[in-house]
């Protein structure tokens, strides 16, 4: 049964290739740095606009890519606000997260490493191509209806074990938060009847990353867009991250449990039809119609960071690993510039009444999801990570007490070498 909503309502969409060329450095693994030397699959990016009746319009931006920086971030922002017509709060972008993308968020990482004339050229590639693309689905905006499914995915586990002293590592624990939701939008034009499938799931695309770190890949979020193309015919797939920032492929568990094992090629695949299946059984079950009435705002919050919690930088200078290469840039620094609180961008979106996802900046943890349905009472409340900027993991109280790298991350980022408080 496919609902319908108010006529006035319009949508257009459109993707274009960003792959990067071969020899850029990679994104997601510290400061350890590789070069991508060999593309597995090309990334792409999509632009699913909307209008509600009132002319109001929201961009729904998907990227294969790890992250952003606060300056590109800004950058797409104003472009894509300038030719869709949408506010710059309400142009959301959203990365993947893929580790096997390029590194679009060097500026926010601390390095000795000045940003490679590479990066900075594709960079100004992708705000152009993006730029076309939205342009492109400007165009084609055209009466539509929306509608909304609601399901569960198993692909993730959460990946924080305690130890006998509560502290936490990383391990499988079944018994922990994944944030299994599964969001399901299905936009339909009414008189040519194409359409766009936008989905959401909650776990880290670490898979191609694992196995060969000189990959370029979108990985299990580009299987399951090209399996469902392939059953589902002329429709534009796009994959949104969801709050994965303690969710792992369950598929890597150990089966003694405890660890996770090494990743092999074949588990993208598995994990991404996996995705796809879960998929196209939400799209045979009953949907909600939506209709849309768009709204989008955004901050940038102050979080104080635990200047007390100093990390012993003599101790990891002479390491020839990550915490060795970002003490050796931190002992270049002034002690008194570094800052003293993180700023970190929030922000939530209507699609309709009953339809709301709020979102942040760089990874959250899976606990926030039912921390937020609670605090703004809405217990079909989305939340998406991954949003804007790249500014590390977002822990809950509880999960900073317990330390472990999601918690301590600050010690790569350009900003301060201190977790937050």
């Amino acid at each position: 049964m496919k609902g319908t909503s108010l006529s006035s309502a319009k949508a257009g969409w459109s993707q274009v290739e960003i792959t990067p060329p071969l020899g850029l450095y990679l994104g997601g693994r510290g400061m350890v740095l590789s070069k991508g030397e060999r593309i597995k699959a090309p990334l792409i990016a999509q632009v699913l606009l909307l209008e509600d009746q009132r002319g109001e319009r929201l961009a729904l931006v998907s990227l294969d890519l790890i992250g952003l920086s606060a300056g590109l971030t800004t950058a797409l922002q104003l472009r894509l606000s300038g030719i869709t017509g949408a506010s710059p709060e309400a142009i959301i972008l959203n990365t993947s997260h893929t580790h096997s993308g390029p590194f679009t968020h060097f500026d926010g990482a601390i390095s000795a490493i000045p940003r490679p004339q590479g990066l900075v050229e594709y960079e100004e590639q992708l705000i152009e191509r993006l730029v076309a693309c939205a342009g492109h689905a400007l165009a084609h905006l055209a009466s539509a209806t929306v509608s909304r499914r609601d399901g569960r995915t198993g692909i993730g586990i959460n990946r924080r074990l305690l130890n006998a002293q509560g502290e936490a590592f990383a391990g499988p624990n079944p018994d922990g938060p994944s944030a299994p939701d599964l969001l399901l939008l299905e936009i339909v034009q009414s008189e040519s009847s194409d359409r766009c499938l936008a989905f959401s799931a909650a776990c880290h695309p670490i898979i191609d990353c694992g196995w060969d770190r000189t990959l370029i890949s979108p990985d299990f979020p580009g299987v399951a867009r090209d399996l469902l193309r392939e059953r589902l015919g002329a429709v534009q797939i796009q994959f949104f991250q969801a709050a994965c920032g303690n969710v792992r492929p369950a598929r890597l568990a150990a089966p003694e449990g405890g660890k996770f094992r090494a990743c092999v090629e074949e588990d993208t695949a598995a994990v991404g039809s996996e995705l796809a299946d879960d998929v196209e059984r939400l799209l045979a079950l009953p949907a909600q119609s939506l209709t849309l009435r768009l709204s989008a705002t955004a901050a940038r919050v102050r979080l104080p960071v635990n200047t007390e919690a100093t990390p012993d930088l003599a101790q990891y200078e002479s390491a020839e690993n990550a915490y060795g290469a970002a003490a050796r840039c931190w002992l270049t620094r002034d002690p008194v510039t570094r800052g003293r609180w993180k700023v970190w961008p929030i922000g939530v979106f209507t699609l309709a009444d009953d339809c709301r996802v709020a979102w942040f900046g760089g990874e959250p943890l899976a606990e926030w999801v039912a921390f937020l349905r609670g605090k703004l009472a809405d217990p079909k409340l989305t939340v998406w990570g991954y949003v804007g900027e790249a500014a590390g993991y977002l822990p809950m109280d509880a999960q900073r007490r317990e330390g472990g790298y999601e918690s301590t991350s600050g010690f790569y980022r350009r900003d301060t070498p201190w977790p937050i408080a």
